[in-house]
């Protein structure tokens, strides 16, 4: 009798997974495909890429999707908002001000908003870097906007943007296009396709609520080693720390620093004419978290070049790497930090902002 019920109870929970597999089956091959999923970004000539005007709908990153929006300069709005055109502060930067992944309100510039009185607009689009900054920024002047205090939050993954960039008269381009690395601000892959990785691909493929079911439940409570999800020898992030990059050269890097130094040259020059105080803001990503040091080479080239140019020079570096240094590693990425991924979460955004308004005042 016991035996018989076991084998209904397995039958049936058979059944009911074939069953669900099933429909999911259906889901991701028949009618996931025909949803239409409109991207935030859109090509531009003279920008490269830029965000959407008025924009409002999903903005899908990851796992996550948050609703938001923008106004007709292209910046990230609560939606709704009133447009202005007179800012006390511009924060400009990548996809880190942006706040991939984020509702407005979560990213650095919604929590300084909605916390002080001060006029803020984002300025941040995945994958810019100083050669976009400085033409984003003069188009916004040339176009009536008005800031009293410009913040570049320059990124470490900035400085391979700069040696892939390049301008053709007025037009950006870069070497990267065919792959539309704006629209994937992704950790970099393994260039070696596993046969795992082909497995988790049919399985996404395929299978997409239940991968995406599985997903969820891994990054909620079964966070893996920080070590092994944030890999040392990514070019994008690792050239502050690693001496030996294959795809990331000492020439290569040299090229990418000292065009971003050059194009920040411009800003400073462009805000100085206009009276408008010029900062620059410095901040680690997990990859010099755990093997970098806190005054780190990306630290000490902007100090350098704030002197004597800069209002400002924020280095969330040490509130970053203090916070760190009290909890485990596992919790305080899981705290501050997008699960499996190098972009702040709301926690982590409001960290900063908090710091940037304790440097504000001194």
């Amino acid at each position: 009798m016991k035996s018989n019920l076991i084998k209904i109870i397995i039958i049936n929970v058979c059944l009911t997974l074939i069953i669900i597999l099933g429909l999911d089956f259906i889901y991701s091959n028949y009618i996931f495909k025909t949803e239409k999923n409109s991207s935030i970004y859109e090509n531009n000539e003279q920008l490269h890429h830029k965000l959407k005007k008025n924009f409002s709908g999903i903005s899908k990153y990851g796992y996550l999707e948050p609703f938001v929006c923008t106004n007709e300069f292209s910046f990230k709005i609560k939606c709704n908002a009133k447009t202005i055109k007179n800012y006390d502060i511009g924060i400009i930067g990548d996809s880190i001000v942006q706040a991939v992944g984020l509702r407005y309100d979560q990213t650095l510039t919604g929590i300084l908003t909605k916390n002080t009185d001060y006029r803020i607009a984002n300025i941040g689009t995945g994958s810019y870097s100083p050669i976009i900054y400085y033409q984003r920024l003069l188009n916004l002047l040339n176009e009536g906007l008005t800031f009293e205090h410009i913040v570049v939050f320059i990124d470490i993954s900035d400085i391979q943007d700069e040696f892939f960039y390049y301008k053709v008269g007025h037009a950006i381009k870069n070497k990267l296009d065919d792959i539309k690395v704006y629209e994937s601000e992704e950790r970099e892959k393994n260039s070696n396709f596993s046969f795992k990785s082909q497995i988790k691909k049919l399985i996404f493929d395929n299978l997409k609520i239940s991968f995406s079911t599985i997903s969820l439940i891994k990054r909620k409570f079964f966070i893996s080693d920080p070590f092994k999800i944030y890999k040392n020898d990514i070019p994008r992030y690792a050239w502050t720390y690693n001496k030996s990059l294959k795809n990331f050269t000492k020439d290569e890097i040299n090229f990418g620093i000292n065009n971003a130094k050059h194009y920040m040259k411009k800003i400073y020059q462009l805000l100085n004419s206009k009276g408008i105080k010029f900062s620059i803001a410095v901040y680690p990503l997990p990859q010099q978290l755990l093997y970098d040091v806190e005054n780190n080479h990306q630290v000490k080239i902007w100090k350098n070049f704030c002197e004597n140019k800069c209002y400002k020079f924020y280095d969330f570096n040490k509130i970053l790497y203090k916070t760190m240094n009290e909890m485990s590693l596992k919790k305080f990425f899981k705290e501050y930090f997008i699960t499996y991924d190098e972009h702040f979460n709301y926690k982590g955004n409001k960290l900063l902002a908090n710091e940037f308004l304790k440097i504000n005042v001194e």
